[in-house]
């Protein structure tokens, strides 16, 4: 299924994500490939469309900060961090509560979480049952993110059942830092410096 931005594309979309479907959509950096983060099935029909990637845990994408701190445990400075890089293109690892985002996960004691700055990606955080969206970059293992729709994998647009067209996005990926207590490591560097920005 083929979905225009500037149609009517929520109600779609909502029943999708509510049904276990996968979804490929825009995102503030590239098309991500998405479905409910609590839905385990959905995130294993991802892993299957990826292919290879190790135990590599999958990031989420959250709709607001309330949100955050029902799935994850925030330290002092992952609170700072949060309040003034979301919405943005930080990805804050941090421990995972008991009993949410296991399988985005992939069991590991930490989630990977993120705010986007794009009125879409929040919108389809949302409306995801659990306000939470698996935001892995819409392309198998090894290739090259999607910028747009007219460059996805048709592999991948076959395994889908719906991407969602915005237009081109600019590429850059989101810095990715572990907050530890208060301690920072920059997993991922992207156009976001927090430990400069910040003197961490």
């Amino acid at each position: 299924m083929f979905l225009r931005a500037s149609d009517d594309w929520e109600g779609v979309v909502k029943r999708l994500l509510e049904t276990g479907g996968i979804l490929v959509y825009p995102t503030d950096t590239v098309y991500g490939l998405g479905c409910d983060a609590e839905s385990d099935e959905s995130i294993r029909q991802i892993e299957r469309i990826k292919g290879e990637r190790g135990t590599k845990p999958f990031p989420v994408l959250v709709s607001s900060l309330e949100t955050a701190f029902e799935v994850g445990v925030f330290s002092e400075l992952a609170h700072a961090l949060a309040r003034r890089y979301w919405p943005g293109q930080l990805t804050l690892v941090i421990p995972r509560k008991n009993g949410h985002l296991e399988h985005a996960a992939l069991g590991a004691p930490t989630v990977g979480l993120r705010i986007p700055a794009d009125s879409i990606a929040m919108r389809i955080a949302q409306l995801s049952p659990s306000g939470c969206v698996i935001g892995t970059s819409a392309n198998r293992s090894g290739l090259p993110p999607a910028t747009s729709v007219q460059v996805l994998d048709p592999e991948v647009a076959r395994r889908v059942d719906a991407v969602l067209d915005d237009g081109p996005r600019n590429g850059q990926p989101s810095t990715v830092v572990e907050v530890v207590g208060d301690t920072v490591r920059i997993l991922r560097k992207g156009r976001l410096d927090p430990t400069s920005d910040m003197g961490l």
